[in-house]
């Protein structure tokens, strides 16, 4: 296998407000980038994004993957009860490596849900930066 990498930026404001669950709803996805990757194909993740709302309350944020044509799965403990005061915002970041995934295409970022009153309605632009790592082979 191959290393490759992918980056993508945007504004996490635009689809947040209309795709921000509530917590224990299915997870929403706000800022990933797309890979290409083998088989056991490890993948570092490292993202960051300006998250706020204009009433306040509380969010968590996780690291997730998406495998093509499904549903995003969360991957480590996340961070959780990021408070929110009304009309602030707050710069997250989160890292990950996922491993043991199948081969094919997934999407690697962030994924989140509100607490409380918040509306993630004052959030601003993420970054999202993944690289796939080769595959190791161990001598036995």
């Amino acid at each position: 296998s191959k290393m490759s990498s992918g980056i993508s930026t945007g504004f996490a404001g635009s689809p947040v407000p209309a795709s921000l669950q509530t917590c224990g709803s299915p997870t929403s996805q706000i800022g990933l980038v797309s890979l290409t990757i083998a088989a056991n194909q490890p993948v570092h993740m490292s993202a960051h994004a300006a998250m706020g709302s204009t009433v306040a309350g509380s969010m968590d944020l996780f690291a997730c993957y998406v495998p093509s044509g499904q549903s995003a799965t969360t991957a480590g403990s996340g961070l959780v009860g990021i408070t929110l005061p009304a009309n602030d915002r707050r710069d997250v970041g989160i890292e990950q490596v996922f491993s043991g995934l199948a081969a094919g295409a997934y999407s690697f970022g962030i994924c989140g849900c509100v607490q409380g009153g918040a509306n993630v309605l004052y959030s601003d632009f993420y970054a999202v930066t993944a690289l796939a790592l080769p595959v190791s082979t161990v001598a036995h």
